[in-house]
């Protein structure tokens, strides 16, 4: 899966390189997001989770949105649940113009950011020959330097020399949305302990199941939900259908962090938790 992935970033890039236009940019994203749903193909494994709710009623919030994968993905395992989308890069919104033309009124989105309080901030676009890598774009500029990030651009594009852009955007609290999701897909490279903060309320009322790529501040954000009583992380195997502990620091690319009176719901929908410990 990750050979196919690459292949098809090379044929993107390859083209956007001679082509250079941000029309064929938007296209070749585009192709690339419908070509993997139509195969079936989540764009990450750990969305299969959904399956096991699907013809229930339900709210998928999904921060960090970028081109629309996580809410393909997503639609791919459960087409009965609403799904709101937050992107800040305004890059996106055509994107996911795009994809709310094929769910309708399942799906909306807002371009705006998660944050801990309302306010504006920098986000910085990594770019290579003026095409932007949209989804290495981060708060944090360290982030764009880290090794693990300079190898995944290179694999696309070669050693290239690399420009950042700036972009102004709009942070808003999650809380003051006053919704009631039942989960909550966080992928903001690195902003998430900011955007916990931000909806402290919506964690404490409605108690969602959190799925959090998976990081170097999952001991913060543990330490941060323990009074909620949160689990700590664990990563969820498809095949097996088992919820398991994270044995290995990169052993999955997303976590969940699951509210201590929900474990028994995810048991009743068919999901093997033997594994969690109970939270006293």
């Amino acid at each position: 899966m990750l050979r196919f992935r690459k292949i098809l970033y090379q044929i993107r890039w390859f083209t956007l390189l001679f082509l250079h236009r941000t029309r064929c940019l938007v296209f070749t994203r585009r192709c690339k997001s419908l070509f993997l749903y139509f195969l079936k193909k989540p764009h990450e494994p750990e969305f299969r989770i959904f399956e096991n709710f699907n013809g229930e009623s339900g709210l998928f919030v999904d921060i960090g949105a970028n081109s629309g994968q996580s809410v393909l993905s997503f639609r791919l395992f459960n087409q009965s649940f609403k799904v709101l989308s937050f992107e800040p890069n305004p890059i996106h919104e055509k994107d996911l113009k795009f994809i709310k033309t094929f769910f309708g009124g399942l799906f909306d989105f807002k371009m705006l950011g998660i944050g801990k309080e309302n306010q504006v901030k920098t986000l910085y676009i990594p770019s290579i020959h003026g095409l932007a890598f949209t989804q290495e774009a981060t708060f944090i500029l360290d982030e764009i330097h880290l090794p693990l990030t300079q190898q995944r651009m290179r694999t696309i594009a070669g050693p290239c020399k690399m420009e950042v852009q700036k972009v102004e955007i709009q942070l808003a609290r999650l809380d003051d949305f006053q919704l009631k999701p039942d989960f909550i897909k966080l992928d903001i490279q690195g902003l998430e302990l900011e955007a916990l903060q931000g909806m402290w309320m919506t964690l404490s009322i409605h108690r969602p199941i959190l799925i959090i790529e998976n990081g170097k501040n999952l001991s913060k954000i543990a330490e941060l939900l323990y009074p909620l009583h949160y689990t700590n992380a664990y990563h969820y195997d498809p095949l097996s259908r088992r919820v398991l502990p994270i044995l290995e620091p990169h052993c999955t690319l997303n976590v969940f962090f699951i509210p201590a009176e929900k474990v028994a719901y995810l048991g009743n929908h068919g999901i093997d938790l033997s594994q969690i410990m109970k939270i006293n």
